[in-house]
């Protein structure tokens, strides 16, 4: 037929939308496979059958009824329909090149071999697959692979089974099975006619096992066959749609130990009433009872288009409806999943945290979850639950409202034991109380919060511009899946810098501690200020989250700037540079190389120490640089910080005696530079630089690293000097500056003394408190010392009268 109308396109007799189709003139080949329940048959036994039993499943009493309902609908449109079988015994289960020839011989105009597939192994699935006769796109016969990809598309439309698979499965036979050469599919091998073999599911997949005991069910892949045999001809469809669903129970699962995915994993209900309704729901057009073949299949066919209502009514579960429109020749699906009508009182059948005394404490953010055996009524269980001591929390439902879920807002108190209590107001949907309330207990560990051990920037820190980065450190090693998201920077626009994600370095199986380091994607603009951000919802892989939200500013600073002050030290050769033994403790180890630094090389040292307890190093220099320092002179070095905390000095020397000036604590990472005024140096005697000195800062993160030096400069009579770090004094702070008669110190702890000290390095004023009288002191640059039990620290100060 399809040829015949090809040739009269050829020949100009008329256009392709002139032409009309009569399926009066297109007869159609359908063989229902195999047949007669013999050994070339396949049986799958499901209950209630037993195995062998004729009315359980077999794949040729499906494959027949399938075939009936395509005929009924073929007839039905007026197309001609012979089939290969319209019985099911042994004498009708004709021979696979019998069914080919007679096939030919029709005179039909297309061919369909109706079966179902089986894996014959444990790993079941279900998707429909069409084989024509030749290889992969190379049909033997002229349209199968055009006829077999048009039922495809249509098998899958159907939404009342589930699929495991909605791709399409096309294939030629020669290349399905390559170990049969050229033979292929016997049923094919004598066709002539365009044709092609359908499994068109899985028989042994056992929720479509029996879905396929349901006539309805193998009327409805009749009905995608016979779509799709009429968009091959070019047929107009029928004037009439159909209404099909599959019923589940929402949340109770399937019976039986096998293969189930996705709604096949519950149950499916039988016994279900569902009647078709007007539009307004009051006059009755149709109605159907599910079947007791754990299929939960409904099915209206010849329904005329408009709107409908459904209603679903069920022994022992909710009523329900539907509003559904059904438009010609197409099949409305309306899947439902029931749920059960409470009627016992619900109880909790499961509860965590579950905690005894002795056991392991509980996560500070453990929610309290409730299992219930009923879908409750939410808001009457919510006012039913308390927690003591007091917590406040989000209250949210899962699981059809099975299962309630507290989410304490923020992480409880550590070390405490908490009540969770439900009293008997709480209800299921049906409104039936529970008869006995609920009380148990559970205590938090220690631990509530992630806590940052080390963090770059911080708030007012400069960042040296080139190849920056962001790093922080944790108690516990960071969840970074998310991160990326929950760190970010911006300008002084309020835009966002960019992060170089790819290049993103974080802790991992074997480090002592949890980190993350980040660098910026391009270089800082110098002199802007740029603002960090971490969210409060960075975490530990057991959700343990920040306390606060972390917000600083820092700014953006060339630490490379060329000095014009006389350099001391240029670091340009580590062979200078030795250990000293007899000053170490607790170091298992320090190497000491060139590496390339702001000026040309510098000196880059690594170093372990033993524990986190607490260390020294000490490097001696093998000989002295000729630069000479007095206590009215100060230092400037370059100095790339670790992010260990660790403090780092230079080592002085006199004839007769050694001081240490702190050049930093090393809380930042990269480049820096810093000042130190010498005020430690004694009187006027005249030092030289002689060695380093590190101590360590006892802690996790202390304990190895790597820093680098660059060049150190003096900077005569203090020039330069603006600021000078010492960890020894917590919260150090002095005010007013510029002073004009008092001068006021503070820190965390008792002031001892302040004095304040020229640049030349005499006293001219002291005071065994917190404030300093200045009124009398003449204007000029100081440098104002506080001593506490813990240290001293110093600053750089104006007197203006």
């Amino acid at each position: 037929m399809k040829k015949r109308l090809n040739a009269l396109i050829v020949a100009g007799l008329a256009t392709l939308s002139s032409l009309a189709v009569n399926p009066s003139d297109i007869t159609i080949y359908i063989n229902p496979g195999h047949g007669g329940h013999d050994s070339d048959d396949r049986n799958v036994t499901i209950a209630p059958y037993a195995a062998g039993d004729t009315a359980g499943f077999w794949e040729s009493n499906s494959n027949l009824d399938k075939g009936f309902r395509l005929r009924e609908l073929l007839w039905e449109q007026g197309y001609n329909v012979v089939m290969s079988r319209v019985t099911n015994t042994s004498n009708d289960d004709l021979g696979l090149t019998t069914i080919g020839r007679l096939a030919n011989a029709s005179g039909a105009d297309l061919f369909l071999s109706i079966h179902s597939n089986a894996t014959g192994t444990e790993a079941r699935r279900n998707f429909p697959l069409m084989l024509f006769r030749g290889y992969d796109n190379e049909p033997q016969i002229e349209g199968s692979m055009e006829w077999a990809t048009v039922a495809n598309k249509h098998l899958l439309t159907n939404g009342a089974t589930v699929w495991t698979s909605t791709s399409m499965n096309v294939r030629g036979d020669w290349s399905f099975y390559p170990s049969w050469g050229t033979s292929g599919l016997g049923v094919l091998r004598a066709l002539t006619v365009t044709g092609m073999l359908s499994e068109g599911s899985f028989h042994d997949y056992i929720p479509e096992t029996y879905r396929l005991m349901n006539i309805d069910f193998k009327w409805l892949e009749a009905w995608n066959f016979r779509k799709a045999i009429n968009e091959y001809f070019g047929v107009d469809g029928v004037d009439y749609g159909a209404v099909v669903g599959r019923l589940n129970d929402v949340r109770f699962t399937r019976d039986g130990e096998y293969k189930m995915f996705n709604d096949d994993l519950l149950a499916a209900l039988e016994g279900i009433t569902v009647t078709l309704y007007d539009a307004e729901g009051v006059t009755k057009i149709d109605e159907y009872t599910t079947d007791n073949l754990s299929n939960g299949i409904y099915c209206f066919r010849h329904v005329t288009p408009g709107s409908y209502k459904l209603k679903f009514v069920g022994d022992g579960y909710v009523a329900e409806e539907l509003d559904i429109t059904v438009a010609a020749d197409e099949v409305t699906y309306a899947n439902l999943k029931m749920t059960k009508e409470p009627n016992t009182p619900p109880v909790v059948e499961s509860y965590s945290p579950m905690w005894s005394e002795g056991e392991e404490e509980v996560l500070c953010n453990e929610p309290v979850v409730l299992q219930f055996n009923w879908n409750m009524n939410t808001e009457l269980t919510e006012a039913a639950f308390s927690i003591e001591p007091a917590v406040e929390g989000t209250i949210t439902w899962e699981d059809q409202n099975f299962r309630m879920v507290f989410t304490p807002n923020d992480a409880y108190t550590t070390s405490t034991l908490y009540t969770v209590k439900l009293s008997t107001a709480a209800c299921h949907a049906g409104g039936m109380a529970m008869e006995n309330p609920v009380e148990f207990t559970f205590k938090t560990n220690d631990r509530n919060y992630m806590k940052i051990t080390g963090q770059f920037p911080n708030e007012g820190d400069p960042v040296h511009y080139d190849n920056p980065s962001i790093e922080v450190r944790f108690d516990k090693f960071p969840y970074v899946v998310p991160i990326l998201n929950q760190i970010k920077c911006l300008d002084s626009t309020g835009a966002t810098v960019n992060l170089y994600k790819r290049n993103m370095k974080y802790s991992k199986t074997g480090d002592e501690y949890g980190y993350v380091r980040i660098p910026f994607s391009k270089d800082l603009t110098v002199g802007e200020t740029y603002t960090l951000i971490l969210a409060k919802e960075i975490s530990d892989a057991d959700g343990i989250s920040l306390r606060d939200s972390v917000t600083v500013n820092f700014v953006a600073v060339d630490a490379g700037e060329v000095k014009t002050d006389p350099t001391i030290e240029a670091f340009e050769d580590a062979t200078l540079y030795t250990l000293k033994s007899d000053g170490c403790t607790n170091l298992t180890s320090s190497t000491m190389s060139s590496a390339t630094g702001l000026f040309d090389k510098c000196l880059s040292v690594t170093y372990e120490f033993t524990g986190t307890e607490g260390g020294e190093i000490q490097w001696a220099r093998t000989s002295l640089p000729e630069n000479l320092m007095t206590s009215a002179d100060a230092i400037g070095a370059h100095v790339y910080g670790d992010l260990t905390g660790n403090a780092v000095y230079v080592e002085l020397t006199s004839e007769t005696d050694v001081k240490y000036a702190k050049l930093c604590n090393m809380t930042f990472l990269g480049w820096r530079y810093v000042t130190v005024p010498l005020t430690m140096l004694e009187g006027e005697k005249t030092y030289q630089m002689s060695g380093l000195y590190m101590t360590q800062d006892a802690s996790i993160i202390s304990r190895k690293g790597t820093f680098m030096l660059d060049n150190v400069n003096l900077l005569a009579n203090g020039a330069g000097v603006e600021n000078v770090e010492n960890s020894a004094v917590d919260k150090f702070k002095i005010w007013p500056n510029p002073a004009s008669e008092y001068l006021i110190s503070s820190v965390d702890g008792i002031v001892e003394k302040i004095e304040l000290v020229s640049m030349n390095g005499a006293v001219v004023a002291s005071a065994q408190e917190n404030v300093l009288n200045v009124s009398e002191v003449a204007e000029g640059t100081y440098i104002a010392r506080v001593y506490t039990k813990s240290g001293s620290a110093v600053a750089k100060v104006v007197i203006k009268h």
